[in-house]
């Protein structure tokens, strides 16, 4: 399983996961778990494109991930999307992605 972005593109990516699950360690005050559900995400995202039967990650997959977590609360997961959206718009636009 490949992740075809650039370097920056995978660092903006892996940033985004950790400040998206920030609110996790906000809300239960436990600063040395959020990075787990962190990593539990990315591995939720290359098990959608297993699924799929894909041998490289593409946005969707990271997108479903995010979308179907049940360890980030909903309100923070509403706003969470939008930034998504917002920060990974050009891979989103490049990649045709239809993100409901």
């Amino acid at each position: 399983m490949k992740i075809p972005y650039s370097d920056y593109q995978k660092e903006k990516i892996f940033k985004f996961l950790v400040d998206y699950t920030d609110e996790y360690k906000r809300i239960y005050e436990i600063g040395n778990r959020y990075p787990d559900i962190s990593l539990t995400l990315l591995g939720n995202a290359f098990s959608n494109a297993v699924f799929e039967n894909k041998d490289m990650l593409n946005i969707t997959h990271i997108y479903n991930a995010l979308k179907n977590t049940k360890t980030v609360y909903d309100d923070a997961k509403r706003k969470g999307i939008v930034e998504f959206k917002n920060i990974f718009k050009d891979i989103i636009e490049e990649e045709n992605a239809i993100l409901d």
